[in-house]
């Protein structure tokens, strides 16, 4: 049996075939040949690929247009599939699409003939990146971080999502150099401050990290001391650690204290990042070209 070079292999459960190459172990995945299917059933073979899935003009353009009372089924048809095709390359190999298709997600059943753009813009995208593969490696894991050390990012929105004025919240989980489970969805509750909402990204976040090390043990590979959540939230951070309440904050009691015992226990460690640092800030909002692309080469392990 190979040299174990990425936790990655093990608990990242992926329907593409990852390969992993027999000198250095690195271990890759992408789904060049789903994608390329896609392409040629919407006649975008030979289209002209974009450098972002969608940019924030897109995002409010799509707001902006007016919902149907009765949708047309044939648009909704169309959109509600193509939503889902961009899914599936999203959960497997594409993170950095995660928030757009879950953004377009959130029309499916209200969508029009407009709304048919903007999946289409994601495959444009996805024409210029389809060869481009995650790599997981135990070469060039950077400081601080060992082979095999598993390490998060945790970030919100806040109450930007309407009309009920709900938040988004992403996390992201590396190991060897790549991310290899990451997440973007709507909060399940209305959070009342930036805090709260920071908070509810982490508690999720943590959620996983649990899950992560306990199966990443019972495979062998034990994690070295707790594992790192990066936040760019001060307030989040300070209360998950200090361990008081203020009266404002006591409507989130239970979370807190979810987070206040894993820091306790060992499980993790939050460490506060500026917002430039912070990979999750994709998970949360359309960001501009610039940011984007800064954020794209660590999710996929190649810097």
């Amino acid at each position: 049996m190979l040299y174990f070079q990425s936790l990655a292999a093990q608990i990242c459960v992926l329907q593409t075939c990852p390969l992993q190459d027999p000198v250095t172990g690195e271990i890759t995945a992408d789904q060049e040949a789903y994608i390329d299917g896609l392409l040629a059933k919407y006649g975008l073979t030979d289209c002209n690929p974009t450098d972002v899935p969608l940019k924030p003009k897109d995002i409010e353009d799509i707001e902006r247009i007016e919902l149907p009372s009765k949708p047309n089924p044939r648009h909704v048809s169309a959109f509600s599939m193509m939503v889902g095709e961009l899914l599936y390359v999203a959960i497997n190999t594409c993170p950095a699409i995660m928030h757009h298709v879950h953004f377009l997600a959130r029309f499916m059943t209200k969508a029009t003939d407009k709304h048919l753009d903007y999946p289409k813009k994601i495959l444009r995208y996805l024409k210029g990146q389809k060869g481009r593969k995650i790599k997981w490696g135990v070469n060039n894991v950077k400081h601080p971080f060992l082979p095999g050390q598993v390490h998060a990012f945790a970030d919100s929105s806040w109450a930007d999502v309407l009309p009920r004025r709900k938040s988004t919240y992403a996390y992201h989980l590396l190991v060897n150099n790549a991310v290899f489970a990451w997440k973007s969805a709507l909060s399940p509750i209305l959070a009342l401050s930036s805090a709260e909402a920071e908070l509810i990204a982490l508690a999720s976040c943590a959620q996983e990290i649990a899950y992560v090390r306990k199966l990443s043990s019972e495979l062998g590979f034990q994690q070295p001391g707790p594992t790192p959540l990066q936040t760019d939230s001060k307030g989040a951070k300070q209360l998950a650690e200090n361990g008081q309440f203020k009266g404002r904050s006591k409507h989130y009691e239970l979370r807190w204290y979810f987070l206040c015992d894993y820091i306790d226990r060992g499980v993790l460690a939050i460490i506060w990042r500026p917002r430039k640092f912070n990979l999750s800030d994709l998970g949360t909002s359309a960001r501009p070209k610039i940011a984007f692309l800064e954020f794209l080469p660590i999710m996929l392990g190649e810097k």
